[in-house]
């Protein structure tokens, strides 16, 4: 049988493991919304940059053509 000593010690064990776990989770939701927020800064200014090649290259393109037709 087990005493009601080693129940008591198992069950503090088992709190504490639990605090422990939700403490990990609590940790790691905190850093999968950084590396959200991190991932969509990066996609927007990707974006930015990419906007900002066409336009150039639209320009760019406009000025070749201007330049071989003179």
């Amino acid at each position: 049988q087990v005493s009601q000593n080693e129940l008591d010690w198992f069950h503090q064990d088992s709190e504490a493991q639990m605090k422990k776990w939700q403490q990990e989770k609590k940790e790691n939701r905190e850093n999968l919304k950084a590396l959200k927020g991190t991932a969509k800064k990066h996609s927007d200014t990707n974006e930015r940059y990419l906007k900002t090649i066409d336009e150039k290259e639209k320009q760019y393109n406009a000025s070749l053509k201007t330049f071989l037709e003179t």
